[in-house]
């Protein structure tokens, strides 16, 4: 009974401690994804006042728009934006930050620039990560459509932000070495990731446990295995406020539960041994018992001779009719 109470209460408060430290893991995550969430959104709104700005500058004399001077002396964010773009209807290169366009290039073909040409709303739309024509290197397009005072589409102003300015500002946080952050679109694609390891941006979420959860609520948590590199970690994603974007923080599980499952070997080790203990010293009392029980039952037998000895000398000394010598 004293080892079934003390296994039983073992266990108890070892699941009452995996619970505890799977919580307080949510929670930390929870605590980086809030503040990742505001962060992202600060340089989503700063893109987009760059865009905002750029778009009433070229629209008021675009004969006398110089995009780089404005980029250089605007509010353009130098330290993570690449590009500065402006494209026309027919989605053609008019205007990079770059330096001057030396060479007809058309940008009709890239997602960012047909999702505004077919678009009626005046909202800023952010792609999925692909690699600039003039630079050759990974970059997220930030997009505002631009309009003729008719009303009719007369192109697109573009800021190209760096991806893997975003990784390496995530990748400062401390979250263990299996720990991820992610920042990825409604759409599943993920915008960036750190660590990033040999995984480019642009790969897809769509129907993992992410964002079926984040289907399901905007802010929330959830345990699940990583698609890119097969590390179970326990999320927490918080969507980025009125943008569609979401910010997932991940510590890995096996980090997390390190010490938890530690101190559980060393609790299941010592509640053996005092098992042990118990089993021997019960095995000594019950051992002792039995040959106290058989010496009992000696002394009752020979006990029992010796009555039935006196009794039949007694009976025979009753019935002889002779004496004895």
């Amino acid at each position: 009974l004293g080892i079934a109470i003390l296994w039983i209460g073992l266990l108890y408060s070892l699941s009452v401690e995996h619970q505890a430290t799977i919580d307080d893991a949510f929670d930390d995550t929870n605590d980086f994804a809030r503040a990742l969430q505001e962060q992202t959104a600060g340089i989503v709104r700063a893109i987009d006042q760059t865009l905002l700005y750029a778009r009433a500058a070229y629209m008021r004399a675009p004969d006398q728009f110089d995009i780089t001077q404005w980029s250089e002396h605007g509010g353009f964010l130098t330290s993570s934006a690449l590009q500065l773009a402006i494209i026309d209807k027919f989605g053609q290169l008019r205007a990079s930050s770059l330096g001057p366009i030396t060479t007809p290039l058309d940008l009709s073909d890239r997602e960012h620039f047909r999702t505004q040409a077919a678009s009626t709303d005046d909202r800023l739309v952010i792609g999925q990560p692909v690699t600039l024509h003039l630079t050759n290197i990974w970059a997220i397009q930030f997009t505002r459509r631009m309009v003729n005072a008719d009303g009719s589409f007369a192109g697109v102003v573009s800021v190209s932000l760096d991806p893997f300015y975003l990784t390496r500002f995530y990748a400062s946080l401390n979250l263990g070495p299996e720990g991820a952050v992610v920042l990825v679109g409604t759409d599943g694609i993920i915008r960036a990731r750190a660590p990033n390891g040999h995984q480019m941006p642009g790969g897809s979420l769509t129907n993992t446990a992410l964002m079926r959860s984040f289907a399901q609520t905007s802010n929330g948590r959830v345990s699940a295995v990583s698609t890119v590199d097969g590390v179970k970690r326990l999320y927490s994603y918080r969507a980025v406020e009125d943008y569609p974007l979401l910010v997932a923080v991940g510590m890995g599980e096996r980090d997390v539960l390190a010490k938890w499952e530690y101190d559980q070997g060393s609790h299941l080790a010592m509640a053996g041994v005092v098992s042990v203990a118990l089993l021997v010293v019960t095995f000594s009392i019950v051992l002792h018992q039995s040959h106290l029980h058989r010496a009992r039952e000696a002394l009752v037998e020979s006990e029992a001779r010796h009555a039935e000895k006196s009794r039949l000398l007694d009976v025979t000394l009753q019935n002889m009719d002779q004496g004895i010598i």
